[in-house]
């Protein structure tokens, strides 16, 4: 989702329109504390669209690695995902890796194992699996493990049977625009399927590309995607999340 807590219990919030990143060293415990720290935009007052390895257009997704020490988020227009290898303490600190593209100066969207088009999710397992919701291109990339060199290739997608197809649809094994997923404690793979109106579990973190998922809520089944509202319907999903219990 658009905010997360470290395991060393830094908060960081993604703004979706102004691109950056807001980092407390700790959570907040009174209204209006105002935040530490701020990446992706000069300072706290400005903005700068980017693309570079310090500025960021828009914020879709932000999370931590495992141990707290990693920050990565993803930049949507600029069709990539940007890591600070270690929690940022300074404003504007430049990243250290970016994916999605080879360079911190590139933007373009495109499809393949190492390309995005508009990431939104971003989440890390905790076994360490860097997992993307790739938007526009109908799936989900998973990389074994939070990449250390720019242009890194995911290792598996999920929504798509190849890393170069990219096609909308419903069905166990296919997505249309998914914007967040989670992993449950257990290890079940969790992506909310927008506009197939549905969130989709897959009980086996998947090994292979274009896994089916084993269960479906907001539709009585795969080949559903109608809108509702209702104990049983979902009409837009969004954000999914687990708790840790």
């Amino acid at each position: 989702n658009n905010s997360a807590v470290s395991s060393k219990g830094v908060l960081a919030v993604g703004s979706q329109t102004s691109g950056r990143i807001l980092i407390w060293n700790s959570v907040p415990d009174t209204n209006g504390t105002p935040a530490n720290i701020v990446v992706g935009s000069p300072d706290f007052y400005s903005t700068d669209d980017g693309p570079t390895d310090a500025y960021m257009r828009n914020v879709e997704g932000v999370c931590f690695s495992p141990d707290g020490e990693k920050l990565i988020a993803s930049d949507g227009n600029n069709n990539r995902v940007l890591i600070w290898n270690t929690i940022p303490t300074a404003n504007a600190q430049p990243a250290d890796i970016v994916i999605g593209q080879t360079d911190f100066t590139s933007s373009s969207a495109g499809i393949g194992p190492d390309k995005f088009n508009y990431p939104s999710g971003v989440i890390v397992t905790p076994n360490g699996k860097l997992i993307i919701n790739d938007y526009n291109n109908n799936r989900v990339l998973i990389y074994n493990q939070i990449p250390i060199t720019n242009g890194a290739s995911a290792d598996l997608v999920v929504g798509q049977d190849d890393f170069y197809s990219n096609s909308a649809g419903v069905g166990a094994n296919k997505l249309y625009s998914p914007w967040y997923s989670d992993v449950s404690p257990d290890g079940r793979l969790i992506i909310g399927d927008i506009e197939n109106n549905r969130v989709l579990v897959f009980n086996e973190f998947p090994t292979q590309n274009g896994a089916s998922a084993d269960v479906v809520i907001g539709q009585t089944d795969f080949i559903t995607s109608t809108p509702g509202v209702s104990d049983r319907k979902m009409y837009y999903p969004v954000g999914v999340t687990v708790s840790p219990k």
